[in-house]
């Protein structure tokens, strides 16, 4: 039967600490513990995916989109190293390594997942010398939490929705999208089902997605896009090598600090006005204040 059980791990150490403020247990023992269970799932649970490398929480946290790429990015190459390092074949363990990432506003988020999955295979290839299904960059999306308020909080319909193209855009394989009521209360049975309708919409409705995901791949302007997410997102390498790695980053808190810094920007750019934010800072109707609603609460 537990060769037969299926499922993943989520919670990594590396994220916990950049993103989470979860350092609960010493850093050596915790990677040591997940080198541990990827071994054994990878040689007694073939279903079983070791890790699912998340940045969502990085992206929640407050980075920008090109940070969340690369520390997901940097930390993924990081736990193939070491599995690696404890002869674990990458060509076993590779293909059964997915990623978690957040889809906000930002034009980034129009192409990061795009120049995710090229860098990723690349490095794969290059790097570690995995052959093709351990170059797959497996994806699943969830829309942006921090994107949604409480003022007129309808808006979060379109908000959502706009992040769910730009996800499709980006050939998620799989997305969550967050419901328009949970800025204020754990999300109703109402908002959770016009979520998951904007994605019926789009997938089957609508003939954008139908037939194909990539209907810009190649256009000037996702080229442009592409080309500068991918230059930033290898300065954002550079400057961890400089630092001596993914671990000497991570003790030297460059991670943390860099989330905790874009955060204070965004923050400031709301309060100042830079960053439009409806019925927030532009074209607020009447006080703001949330209206009633039957909230959620467990018995």
């Amino acid at each position: 039967m537990l060769r037969l059980s299926g499922g993943s791990v989520r919670k990594l150490f590396r994220n916990c600490v950049q993103a989470q403020n979860e350092t609960i247990f010493p850093i050596e023992p915790s990677l040591r513990f997940l080198t541990d269970m990827a071994e054994f799932t990878t040689r007694e649970m073939p279903r079983w995916y070791p890790i699912s490398i998340s940045g969502y929480h990085i992206g929640e946290a407050g980075s920008t989109p090109v940070q969340q790429a690369a520390y997901t990015l940097s930390n993924g190459f990081a736990y193939v190293e070491m599995f690696a390092g404890r002869g674990i074949p990458v060509d076993q363990f590779g293909p059964r390594l997915s990623f978690f990432l957040d889809c906000g506003l930002d034009a980034e988020y129009i192409a990061l997942a795009r120049v995710s999955r090229r860098i990723w295979a690349i490095g794969m290839r290059d790097v570690f010398g995995a052959g093709p299904r351990a170059q797959l960059y497996k994806l699943h999306t969830q829309t942006s939490g921090r994107s949604l308020i409480a003022a007129e909080f309808k808006n979060n319909l379109t908000r959502t929705a706009a992040e769910l193209i730009l996800s499709y855009m980006n050939a998620t394989n799989s997305c969550h999208s967050n419901s328009a009521d949970e800025p204020f209360t754990t999300p109703s049975e109402e908002w959770i089902r016009l979520a998951a309708h904007g994605q019926a919409i789009l997938l089957e409705e609508s003939g954008i997605f139908k037939h194909t995901m990539n209907m810009l791949s190649g256009s000037p302007g996702m080229k442009a896009v592409e080309r500068a997410v991918e230059a930033a997102i290898l300065d954002e390498f550079r400057e961890i090598e400089r630092l001596g790695g993914v671990l000497a980053a991570v003790e030297d808190r460059y991670q943390r600090s860099q989330i905790q810094n874009a955060a204070h920007r965004y923050e400031q750019q709301i309060y100042n006005g830079t960053r439009p934010i409806i019925a927030l800072n532009r074209y607020r109707d009447g006080d703001g204040e949330i209206p009633e609603v039957k909230l959620a609460r467990t018995p």
